[in-house]
């Protein structure tokens, strides 16, 4: 089964982000913790992100294609180990809020009127907990400016889903949001790829960076086996503290 899959995967990439970081701590020349935090806009893909959901309390059947753009928030912090000038691993807790936005079509059974087709705006409001785990190089650009690049794997655990409806029909406007948790899977793994610029501020570094998160595993928990990855890009500034380095 799928979930069986995504399992030994997840246990596979705990242990990396577990063991990896501290094992090459004696390694290490130096090191920083820092805050990151910035805009993310989460996009819904996948060969089935054309899909169709359901709303009980008004009779509902939407079918369309969720190709929009959610916004929101991203943050958190990081830990980081230097092995050369050039080359580090950072390990990040972040907050994420993915999902998708897609306007589609739809009808809703009126007791009067019958099947009433619509359109409607409909947001998926996922929520994560997530850790990547990425290699970092690092290249100079002058004495108070580095470029970053940065890739690595991360897993995301679901603190939420949720999926929001907005329609007006018949000079009625509904705004229902519906608990899809059962229907979303509790954990994402996905891929890491980005970069952007540090700026030696004195004893600290101040940095801006993007990056592209896309999902490795499907999200749909309803056991119709369908293919629906998160993605996100995000644009997150921040804050680099050194926190001392080895002899």
């Amino acid at each position: 089964m799928r979930r069986d899959r995504y399992v030994s995967a997840l246990v596979v990439l705990l242990v990396i982000l577990g063991v990896l970081p501290w094992s090459g701590a004696a390694a290490a020349t130096s090191f920083e913790f820092g805050f990151r935090g910035g805009l993310s806009m989460g996009k819904i893909t996948g060969a089935d992100a054309e899909g169709i959901v359901s709303i009980e309390d008004y009779d509902m059947t939407l079918s369309g294609k969720f190709d929009g753009y959610r916004p929101g928030f991203c943050g958190g912090v990081y830990m980081m180990a230097h092995f050369t000038e050039m080359i580090g691993l950072r390990l990040e807790a972040l907050y994420v809020m993915k999902g998708g936005k897609g306007e589609v079509d739809g009808t809703i059974n009126d007791p009067g009127y019958g099947l009433l087709p619509f359109s409607a705006d409909v947001t998926f409001k996922l929520n994560y907990i997530e850790l990547p785990l990425l290699a970092v190089l690092t290249v100079p650009l002058g004495e108070a400016v580095k470029f970053n690049v940065m890739a690595g794997p991360a897993v995301a655990f679901c603190t939420s889903s949720k999926l929001n409806i907005e329609l007006g029909i018949m000079g009625y406007f509904i705004d229902q949001t519906e608990d899809i948790g059962e229907e979303v899977t509790g954990t994402d793994i996905g891929l890491v790829f980005g970069g952007g610029f540090a700026f030696d501020a004195g004893r600290v570094d101040l940095f801006v960076d993007g990056r592209w998160t896309f999902g490795l595993s499907s999200i749909d928990d309803t056991g119709e086996d369908l293919d629906v990855k998160n993605s996100a890009l995000s644009f997150m500034g921040g804050i680099a503290i050194p926190i001392g380095a080895t002899e």
